[in-house]
């Protein structure tokens, strides 16, 4: 079975597969977004997208930082 995992971090002792980025303990969470791979920076952007109802499709929210 595939685990489909491409990056991860952990502390203590390696986990399954082998995989990942060991660290100490108490590392800040900038450290832990780093070595995960989730030090990802999000943008806006329009969207678009056909759709084949006619009338109101619904509606988007928006929530605070």
């Amino acid at each position: 079975m595939a685990h489909l995992i491409e990056q991860m971090a952990y502390v203590g002792a390696t986990p399954w597969h082998g995989l990942g980025n060991q660290l100490t303990q108490k590392q800040p969470l900038k450290v832990w977004q780093r070595e995960a791979g989730m030090d990802w920076q999000i943008l806006e952007s329009p969207v678009h997208f056909k759709s084949d109802a006619i009338g109101h499709l619904g509606t988007i929210h928006s929530f605070p930082e």
